[in-house]
């Protein structure tokens, strides 16, 4: 078998304890995604791929992990083996049902669905990378924009940042006429998200970038669901792109990110409007001025 052909296959167990700490540090390590199963009274098991040349790196940065987390009879434990890539492919369809987030409807392309008077149903393929609508994260924003759409007011022009496979520009599309900038500097996400944005009809709508756009003009919705150290890295530069009566949703983040993401964001000139919570995960509806 080529090296082409071969993924390395990482599953980390995580007692329940170290959950929290293990996840801030697997989506610095694998922004594009990965999987997360029960393992039982709390406890989780991750699921991470690489290819040949990027295996090494990432088996030496989940070992550092496992010792930082406790090793001796503690609470983390590293498995290592190799797959073929088309079964890499084919185990997305296992864990990847359809999913109902309110009205929303996401469907992978080998399930057949008709929808029922008021859904929007997304057609969605996840590939390898994250927004497949199963995490918590996701699926907050999901709802924030449901709940936005239940406002008397219209958003025509959408930055999606970090848009993993542009679920949630497809569902700005579902819910408005607008125009989505989606941002990520993953190409694979990108590629994942043209495609998404193809089989949705939608991507005469979409333009895809690696990085943000200048300042001017602004969009009147932000979407930001990734992990902490970038949305605090970016506090003052996604500000400055949202118009001034402009809705900012952020997510990817744990209860414990909540101080720290408040204080950014209220640093710029923005305020909090809305909280909203998914087991340990949160969204926050930002905006600027007064609510």
């Amino acid at each position: 078998m080529h090296d082409s052909d071969v993924l390395f296959r990482f599953t980390l167990q995580v007692a329940a304890a170290a959950v929290d700490e293990a996840l801030i540090t697997l989506w610095e390590l694998s922004p594009q995604g990965f999987e997360e199963h029960d393992a039982g009274a709390g406890d989780m098991r991750f699921v991470l791929y690489a290819e040949p040349d990027e295996a090494a790196a990432l088996s030496a940065a989940l070992l550092t992990l496992v010792d930082e987390l406790g090793m001796d009879g503690g609470p983390a434990q590293l498995d290592e083996d190799r797959i073929a890539n088309e079964n890499w492919r084919e185990a997305w369809k296992v864990n990847f049902t359809l999913q109902r987030i309110g009205r929303f409807v996401i469907r992978p392309s080998w399930i057949e669905y008709t929808a029922a008077p008021g859904e929007h149903v997304i057609h969605l393929d996840p590939g390898a990378a994250f927004g497949s609508g199963l995490h918590e994260t996701t699926r907050l924003c999901l709802q924030a924009l449901e709940a936005l759409a239940a406002e008397p007011r219209r958003f025509t022009r959408v930055l999606d940042f970090g848009t993993g496979t542009g679920i949630l520009g497809i569902a700005a599309t579902r819910l408005w006429s607008c125009e989505v900038l989606a941002v990520d500097d993953d190409p694979l996400a990108l590629q994942a998200c043209q495609e998404n944005a193809e089989r949705n009809d939608v991507a005469a709508r979409f333009t895809l970038r690696r990085a943000l756009p200048p300042p001017a003009p602004p969009y009147d919705l932000v979407l930001a669901n990734i992990q902490r150290p970038v949305l605090l890295e970016h506090a003052r530069a996604l500000t400055e792109r949202l118009a001034t009566a402009g809705e900012l949703v952020l997510s990817g983040l744990l209860t414990g990110d909540e101080a720290a993401i408040r204080a950014a964001y209220e640093a710029t000139g923005c305020v909090v409007r809305e909280r909203t919570q998914d087991k340990d995960w949160i969204a926050l509806r930002v905006g600027r001025g007064v609510p």
